[in-house]
């Protein structure tokens, strides 16, 4: 039996409320009050104007319970207690409502709203980028040991026994490659880098070999390779394999002839590569002393190399100007055949990169810091050495360049210049193109906004007005 006594100073209405929030059960009450429902058909996208996302046979019409407008579902996950009257009432039931009138009129209970959107944010951020969290009990060079071992025992099978595995391999994964945790796994439906179910026709199921989860193509990849080097390759006893990945610092330049590609998925991947590129910076260390000469050594050898270029190249194309036999500024036998001229303009164009990438390497070679006096001494002998060789080469290209000047007729000068400027360009445009190309890609790996691509970019182009000009 209800109680009717009440306070007659006190509100009526809020009386009334309670009194259909008690007994909402009896007489056949059938819930909330919907009178102050705005009709379906009054909106054709949701009342949150930040979203306005439009209603569709799959996006319905939702009512927020308080106010009665037409909201997408996503903009009616928060909840309130109202009474039959939809009113604020901590003694209510929850409903869903919008967010406008979640945040209205503060409430000590009665409110709540969905935390998933939250929580998947939060992953993602603890995560990394994909939103796999690393296993505490997941052991990545005790990984790396497994694969290197089942490798090495792989390859050094007899001939029939390595015969049987490899035909064994083409219908399933060897057993080495699989992690302890890849029986569990396996039974997932869906890629754990994506969450998009597997299929058998275009999401086929792919597996790491390193922490054994299952992804599909898009999410993993075959950048990982366990080899033996080549140098021991030819070794009585088999030499200890190694690990890496590709196209990353400390990964062998060419592929060995003892290598294996393994399948790794993002998360492991970008593990592994830190892993690599820390233990190739240790092996760099140096003694500070030996580190100096080693330098030393190291640009002194390619100055050689460089300063070898110049001298078998400079009778060549002292030879070339001879060859074209031209007095007294006419061509005597072929001056004016287009192959000579570009034989010579090209010999010309090979001599000035020479000469350039001899005075790059210099550079280096005076950034080397010396440790200690003897370091200093042969340091300054060596520059004074290389620049006397530098301003000889030059002076023999100069007197060669002059004397075709001289005598070659003015026609034939510009069209070596024009052949020069032409090729020059056309390798700046080459250059250009590559360098957009990789500077995206950076930007794009390690989520960049640089205006360095734009910049290239810009530079391309007008290489390319300058090729068409010509």
């Amino acid at each position: 039996m209800t109680d009717w006594n009440f306070d007659r100073s006190s509100d009526f209405g809020g009386f009334i409320d309670k009194w259909l929030t008690e007994n909402k059960k009896q007489e056949g009450y059938q819930g909330i009050s919907k009178n102050h429902w705005k009709p379906n058909n009054a909106r054709s996208c949701c009342a949150n104007s930040k979203c306005a996302k439009i209603f569709t046979i799959t996006e319905r019409h939702h009512h927020c319970r308080r106010c009665g407008d037409v909201f997408c579902n996503k903009c009616t996950q928060y909840q309130r207690r109202l009474n039959n009257l939809a009113h604020l009432d901590p003694a209510g039931i929850l409903y869903k409502v919008c967010k406008a009138c979640f945040d209205d009129v503060p409430q000590e209970s009665g409110q709540t709203h969905s935390h998933t959107d939250s929580f998947i944010h939060s992953r993602k951020h603890r995560s990394g980028s994909n939103g796999i969290a690393p296993s505490s009990r997941f052991d990545i060079k005790a990984e790396i040991e497994r694969l290197k071992d089942g490798f090495k025992d792989s390859v050094s099978k007899s001939p029939i026994r390595k015969s049987i595995s490899q035909v064994k391999s083409l219908m399933s994964s060897p057993e080495w490659q699989k992690s302890i945790r890849y029986i569990f796994y396996k039974l997932s439906p869906r890629c754990y880098g994506c969450r998009v179910d597997f299929n058998s026709l275009t999401k086929k199921q792919h597996f790491c070999t390193v922490c054994g989860m299952v992804f599909c193509s898009k999410c993993s990849n075959k950048d990982l390779i366990v080899y033996i080097p080549n140098e021991h390759k030819k070794d009585k006893e088999m030499a200890e394999p190694l690990l890496g990945i590709i196209r990353i610092v400390g990964c062998p330049e060419k592929e060995p002839d003892m290598c294996s590609y393994l399948r790794v998925c993002e998360s492991c991947h970008q593990l592994l590569e830190q892993i690599q590129v820390q233990e190739y910076q240790e092996t760099q260390v140096y003694d500070e002393v030996g580190g100096t000469w080693s330098a030393i050594e190291n640009v002194n050898r390619d100055l050689r190399a460089a300063q070898q270029k110049i001298d078998d190249q400079l009778p060549k194309f002292q030879e070339i100007i001879l060859s074209l036999d031209i007095v007294n500024g006419a061509p005597m036998k072929a001056g004016s055949n287009r192959s000579n001229v570009q034989t010579l303009a090209k010999a010309q164009e090979n001599l000035l990169d020479y000469f350039s990438n001899f005075m790059f390497i210099v550079q280096r070679l005076k950034k080397v810091k010396p440790t200690t006096k003897g370091q200093i001494v042969v340091l300054n002998n060596l520059l004074k050495c290389k620049h006397a060789i530098y301003q000889e080469s030059l002076y023999l290209f100069g007197q060669s360049k002059k004397k075709c000047e001289e005598t070659m007729p003015q026609e034939l000068l510009l069209k070596i210049q024009h052949i020069v400027e032409t090729n020059a360009i056309r390798g700046a445009y080459i250059t250009c193109k590559q360098l957009v190309f990789e500077s995206i890609h950076l930007c794009d790996k390690y989520k960049l906004k640089s205006p360095i691509p734009k910049t290239i970019s810009d530079c391309t182009q007008r290489c390319q007005v300058s090729r068409s000009r010509r």
